[in-house]
């Protein structure tokens, strides 16, 4: 993601979109580094704007004529703050940042009982970085953890990354909170710089896979795309 001639006070933007028949997630977000490089170590402030759709099962009765067994839809919107420090060099990245984070769920049918039903505010806790130090070989990895909804995120993406930036490899990632568990496992390619018209420096990148809902085993393939703006 870091730019090669990267200065301080970078700002990368940044949209993607991931989609299955049985979960839904988009994000849009801005990254800031005011005494750094993208890639250089140093304080590194984001914001995050998110959207989630996706299925869970109850496990108390709502409603007098409903069994246990009713699939509550779940969709979300919220977005959050954080601030963190990252050290960086060419083949490696370790980052950690605190947050605060606002979610609002609507949930169909109404569950009183579940940490998603209405609005929250929580604090976000985030540990991610990657080192490719064989060659460009290596691996990616991501976790976070959100009071409140009691929401987690676990990833890990082993591949190669060459010195442009470009990465592929498998994607493989947990994800979940009370009421509802998710993994994936698939492809992923990030990082393919393009030159748009003279606009600046774009980057693509995407994963497919498989996405499983393992609390109602079901199945579905999913695929993804994000594309990044660095000025």
């Amino acid at each position: 993601m870091a730019a090669p001639d990267a200065m301080a006070g970078d700002v990368y933007a940044f949209t993607g979109f991931s989609g299955s028949s049985i979960a839904l997630y988009g994000v849009q977000g801005l990254i800031y580094t005011p005494l750094s490089g993208l890639g250089e170590t140093g304080p590194v402030a984001r914001l995050w704007m998110e959207s989630s759709y996706f299925d869970y099962q109850t496990s108390v009765r709502l409603y007098r004529d409903v069994g246990m067994d009713v699939t509550i839809h779940a969709l979300g919107t919220g977005g959050a703050v954080e601030a963190g420090y990252q050290i960086a060099g060419d083949t490696y990245r370790l980052a950690g940042f605190l947050g605060a984070v606002y979610r609002d769920y609507v949930l169909t049918p109404v569950d009183e009982r579940s940490d998603l039903n209405g609005s929250t505010v929580g604090v976000k806790v985030v540990a991610e970085g990657h080192a490719y130090p064989f060659d460009g070989w290596g691996a990616g990895g991501y976790a976070s953890y959100i009071t409140g909804v009691d929401e987690y995120w676990v990833q890990i993406r082993p591949g190669y990354r060459w010195t442009s930036g470009l990465a592929i490899g498998i994607d493989a990632a947990l994800w979940g909170g009370e009421d509802y568990r998710y993994a994936r496992a698939g492809l992923f390619a990030q990082g393919f710089e393009v030159d748009l018209l003279g606009m600046g420096r774009i980057f693509l990148g995407g994963e497919a896979g498989m996405l499983t809902d393992t609390d109602l085993d079901k199945r579905s393939p999913f695929g993804g795309l994000n594309l990044g703006f660095f000025f």
